[in-house]
C-alpha cells in the first residue's frame, strides 16, 4: 500500500467525495493501486482520508466546473476533519519530515506528479490524521450547500446587500409562496416537469403544498453540471425531457440583489444555457432590477444578463392565473412572452 499527499480546494474535496472519484487532467494516476491511500490537504491544513477503491480508469462524465478531468480512480472517504480541527502541515514536525524525503517545495511536487509519500513521512501524516478530532455531522449535501451560502455571504459584503440561497424566516413571505405555487401549476399546465427547492415544498396555497407540484430530485442535466448548487434553490425551473428549459426567480423587495445574482452565478458555471429567465417581482420594482441589471458586471459576456432576463410583473401572473385558471389546457407557451418585459 503506498500513500499520496494530494492538494485541493475545500469545494473538491467535497465534489469528490459525492462522486465517489479523484480525478486530473493528465495520465498521473497510473501507479496507483486499489488499497492505496491519499491524505487529503486543504489550505495546508489535513482535511481528510481517502482510500483508492478502483484501477485507474478514463471517464469523459462532467462534474467539475472548467475541465472534464478525464483520468480518475474511485475513492471511499475514510475520515474526514472539520475546518476548524485541521492541523497545519506547516508545523515543525510534519513540514520537517517531509523537507527531509521529498524538499523544501514537497507540497507543490508530491501533489503533481503523484509521487507516493516516504514511509516515515506517510507515517507521521497518517498519525496526525487518526488522532485528528473526526466530523461526526458532516453531510455532503450541507457541506456543499454550506459552500455555496459562504460564496453568497462574500457576495453580500460587495453589493451591502442581504444575498440568501433561501429565506430565513420559518414563515417565508405568503407573496412568495403564491407566485411559486402560481409559476409551478402553469409549467404543470404547458407539461412541464417542475422543480422547487426542498425548503419551499413544505409550504402551501390553495390548501395544496408546493412539494406536489415538484420533482423529488434535480434532473442529470443540472444534478450533474457545475450549477448544481445553485440550481437547487433557484425559486421555479421548468424541464422538458430532462432539459431546463425556464428558470424562475420570485424577487423580494427587501433582497434585492437575491435573484440577480443566483442568475449570474447560473450562466457564470454554464454560460452556454440556452434557457430563459424570468424575474417574477412587484411592478414597482422593475426599475430597481433594470438599474442592477445595467451595472457593467451584469451586462458583459457571458453573463449578459440585462438581454437574457426578461420581467413578470406579480400581478400579471396573478390575473392571468386567476382569471383563466380553468382555461389553461387552452394556452401554451407563448403566454410567458404576453405577460413579461424585456429590461432592455
Amino acid at each position: 500500500m503506498k500513500t499520496y499527499l494530494q492538494k485541493c480546494s475545500e469545494a473538491t474535496l467535497y465534489l469528490s467525495i459525492g462522486h465517489g472519484a479523484w480525478c486530473s487532467e493528465t495520465d498521473r494516476f497510473s501507479g496507483w493501486r486499489i488499497g492505496d491511500r491519499l491524505i487529503i490537504v486543504v489550505d495546508r491544513g489535513l482535511a481528510a482520508l481517502l482510500e483508492v477503491t478502483s484501477e485507474p480508469y478514463v471517464d469523459n462524465t462532467p462534474f467539475w466546473r472548467d475541465k472534464i478531468y478525464p483520468h480518475r480512480v474511485s475513492i471511499e472517504l475514510i475520515k474526514i476533519i472539520h475546518p476548524q480541527n485541521r492541523y497545519m502541515i506547516s508545523h515543525s514536525d510534519t513540514a520537517d519530515i517531509l523537507i527531509k524525503h521529498h524538499g523544501s517545495n514537497y507540497l507543490f511536487s508530491i501533489d503533481r506528479d503523484a509521487i507516493p509519500l516516504n514511509a516515515e513521512a506517510a507515517y507521521v501524516l497518517h498519525n496526525r490524521i487518526v488522532n485528528s478530532p473526526e466530523w461526526h455531522t458532516f453531510d455532503i449535501d450541507e457541506a456543499i450547500d454550506g459552500l455555496a451560502e459562504a460564496q453568497f455571504s462574500r457576495e453580500k459584503e460587495i453589493f451591502g446587500q442581504s444575498v440568501q440561497l433561501h429565506s430565513d424566516d420559518p414563515e417565508h413571505g405568503a407573496h412568495h409562496i403564491e407566485v411559486q405555487y402560481l409559476l409551478g401549476k402553469l409549467g404543470r399546465a404547458f407539461q412541464f416537469d417542475v422543480w422547487i427547492p426542498k425548503a419551499d415544498r413544505p409550504h402551501a396555497f390553495r390548501d395544496e403544498e408546493l412539494g406536489k407540484l415538484s420533482l423529488e430530485t434535480l434532473p442529470e442535466s443540472l444534478e450533474d453540471g457545475p450549477a448544481q448548487v445553485i440550481s437547487r434553490y433557484i425559486d421555479v425551473i421548468w424541464f422538458q425531457d430532462g432539459q431546463p428549459a425556464y428558470f424562475f426567480e420570485v424577487d423580494d423587495t427587501d433582497n434585492i440583489f437575491n435573484s440577480i445574482l443566483k442568475f449570474s452565478d447560473l450562466l457564470t458555471l454554464m454560460p452556454s444555457i440556452e434557457a430563459t429567465l424570468y424575474i417574477c417581482a412587484s411592478a414597482e420594482n422593475k426599475s430597481k432590477l433594470f438599474n442592477i441589471l445595467s451595472r457593467p458586471t451584469f451586462t458583459k459576456d457571458p453573463v449578459a444578463l440585462d438581454r437574457r432576463c426578461r420581467f413578470i410583473p406579480a400581478d400579471a401572473l396573478q390575473t392571468f392565473m386567476n382569471t383563466q385558471r380553468d382555461m389553461l389546457r387552452h394556452f401554451n407557451i407563448t403566454v410567458l412572452e404576453e405577460i413579461s418585459e424585456p429590461f432592455k
